[in-house]
C-alpha cells in the first residue's frame, strides 16, 4: 500500500506540554474509511493526541499531514471542513440536541449568518441516519 493516499499521517509525532511529554514515535496513516479506535489508560495521551491532530494544540515534534499537506499549511477553514473533534470535557453541548450538535458541523460551509441550505439540511439528515442517531 506504499501509494496509498492517506487522509492522516503522522511522523515520529512527539505530543504533550512543554514541561511534560506525554507520547513519542507515533507514526499514523490512516485513509479514506478506515475506522481508528484510540484505546489506553486515562492519561495515557489520548486526548491529547486528538487535540495536537486538530491543531487544538502545537505537537513538540513531528510532523502532520492531512490530505497529502502539513497540516500547519491548511486554513483553519481548510481544516473545518475535512475535520470535528468533540471532546468529553467541552461543555457547549450540554443543552444542545443532537441535530443541533451535528448542525454546528455545518458552520464551515454556511454564511456568516449561519444560514441553512437544503444542501446543509440534506446533509445534517444524511449524518444523524448514517449514525443511527434519528431516535
Amino acid at each position: 500500500m506504499d501509494d496509498q493516499k492517506y487522509i492522516l499521517e503522522t511522523s515520529d509525532l512527539t505530543i504533550g506540554y512543554p514541561d511534560k511529554l506525554v507520547a513519542s514515535a507515533i507514526n499514523l496513516h490512516i485513509a479514506k474509511g478506515d475506522l481508528v479506535g484510540i484505546i489506553g489508560r486515562n492519561g495515557a495521551g489520548k486526548s491529547t493526541l486528538i487535540r495536537t491532530l486538530a491543531r487544538l494544540q502545537d505537537s513538540l515534534a513531528g510532523r502532520i499531514v492531512l490530505h497529502q499537506k502539513p497540516i500547519e499549511q491548511h486554513t483553519d477553514l481548510e481544516r473545518a471542513t475535512v475535520q470535528s473533534v468533540v471532546l468529553t470535557n467541552q461543555n457547549i453541548s450540554l443543552n444542545l440536541s443532537i441535530k443541533e450538535l451535528v448542525t454546528l458541523g455545518r458552520q464551515p460551509y454556511t454564511n456568516w449568518l449561519g444560514t441553512l441550505t437544503q444542501t446543509d439540511r440534506d446533509c445534517i439528515t444524511n449524518a444523524i441516519t448514517r449514525t443511527d442517531l434519528s431516535a
